[in-house]
């Protein structure tokens, strides 16, 4: 593949195009190869705090080129990236810290929730504007630990999935794109995630693409990426129903045309006024934090109208992409053809475990295969479409019912815009699925 961690990208990408845009934040940018010095000076200022091969480093600054420069100085020191919410409740951001165990944070920590080494974005700014580093050591090798990614966990507490070096430039590969829009904040794991917003940043690395760090109100958002000239981004169901919602302001001016979506479902009608709206296709994309990547992809032709077979295709996340494999196992066995099953991937970007947590790789690991905890069949064209998580089925008088399925059941009446479904216990039929439906932000059943 040629690069094979994110630290031997980003010195080619200095020697390829020194001086093209690497990064930008508002009317500020860095060029690949101001990036890649500003990187190995701040390195030495990691250094000089006692920063090795093998550390960890949180970073819980807001989106910035500061948190950009310090995520390449940890990898340049062969060092793990802990990237921390930006905006996390003290007590959920005291919680991460303590299960990551850094040696050193960048950024912003609560009074008495961090006694360890810290150092400010204003100490990393001066760094990088002053160039001068110091012996930052050889840098990590492939199979090196690149960042811990935090995740929600069954329990609700998180997971941490660990990622390689050659995890996530084998992820970033295989989706090299000329402009990308890495348009969350970075650190905060929500809609748009800090994965993605990675993952996307190595892609541009790879592609020589400019990344735009924008971090709006979703009603600004479309304003935001035109200015930016943002071709490729990432995106939630739940912002692009924002987005069909709105009217937007700075639409004439999109260069957009990709948008990558996943999450919940998405009704027909909001594909059809995105794509109209901001003139472009639309991918849905599965995956999850560990597979670093996305698994499956519904293909921009899939969406389209004019066919009849569209909305039952847009119930689907597609077919596995190139490099994955995937399994629905029922009971341990493979499912029939149609049949209902836990999602199983593999692919070469699958985590190879949690971060000290072997409980949890027992649960989610099977012969090789990453359990999701998601249920889905593959219908008569191929399509994987997920009817549930497995601990949200419900059986109601013996039948199976799947939550997800009355929820986009629901969720298809015009008068009904989100839709939740649970189970409650009742005597008789076993379990009862309790209904909420809102409208316009208020309930309506």
């Amino acid at each position: 593949m040629g690069d094979t961690t994110i630290t031997e990208a980003l010195a080619h990408a200095a020697r390829r195009a020194p001086r093209q845009v690497a990064v930008s934040h508002g009317a500020a940018h860095l060029c690949w190869g101001e990036l890649a010095a500003a990187a190995r000076a701040v390195a030495g200022l990691f250094a000089g705090a006692g920063i090795a091969a093998g550390d960890r480093v949180a970073v819980t600054l807001p989106t910035c080129l500061e948190w950009v420069v310090a995520a390449c100085a940890t990898w340049q020191l062969g060092a793990v990236l802990v990237p921390v919410k930006g905006v996390a409740a003290d007590l959920e951001r005291a919680e991460l810290l303590a299960d990551a165990e850094p040696s050193l944070v960048v950024g912003e920590v609560a009074a008495g929730s961090w006694g360890g080494a810290r150092l400010s974005r204003d100490e990393v700014r001066r760094a990088a504007a002053d160039g001068t580093s110091g012996g930052v050591g050889a840098g990590p090798e492939p199979g090196d630990l690149a960042v811990l990614a935090y995740t929600s966990g069954p329990t609700g507490r998180p997971r941490v999935v660990t990622w390689t070096h050659e995890a996530v430039v084998w992820a970033a590969a295989h989706r090299v794109e000329p402009s990308l829009l890495a348009g969350r904040p970075l650190g905060h794991i929500v809609a748009l995630s800090i994965p993605g917003a990675i993952v996307a940043f190595v892609n541009g690395i790879l592609g020589g693409a400019r990344n735009a760090l924008i971090a709006v109100e979703p009603e600004l958002l479309v304003a935001a990426i035109a200015a930016a000239g943002v071709e490729y981004m990432g995106s939630s169901a739940a912002l692009l129903q924002r987005i069909a919602e709105s009217e937007p302001a700075g639409v004439e001016g999109l260069r957009l045309r990709e948008v990558l979506y996943g999450g919940s479902h998405t009704q027909p009608w909001v594909v059809d006024r995105v794509q109209a709206m901001l003139d472009c296709d639309l991918v849905r994309v599965y995956g999850m934090t560990e597979t670093t990547t996305v698994g499956t992809r519904l293909a921009p032709d899939l969406h389209r109208a004019g066919d009849p077979r569209r909305e039952g295709r847009l119930l689907s996340v597609g077919v596995p992409v190139d490099g994955f494999s995937m399994r629905i196992v029922d009971a341990g066995e493979d499912a029939q053809a149609g049949g209902v099953g836990e999602i199983l991937l593999a692919g070469p970007s699958v985590t190879r475990g949690y971060w000290r947590d072997p409980v949890s790789d027992a649960e989610a690991f099977s012969d090789g295969w990453l359990r999701t905890g998601d249920l889905g069949r593959v219908d008569q064209e191929g399509l994987l479409q997920i009817v549930g998580r497995a601990k949200d089925m419900l059986k109601v008088s013996g039948y199976t019912v799947y939550a997800a399925e009355v929820e986009r059941a629901l969720a298809a009446h015009p008068a009904i815009t989100e839709a939740a479904v649970v189970g409650l216990p009742e005597v008789g039929t076993g379990r009862r699925a309790l209904r909420r439906a809102w409208r316009d932000g208020a309930p309506c059943g």
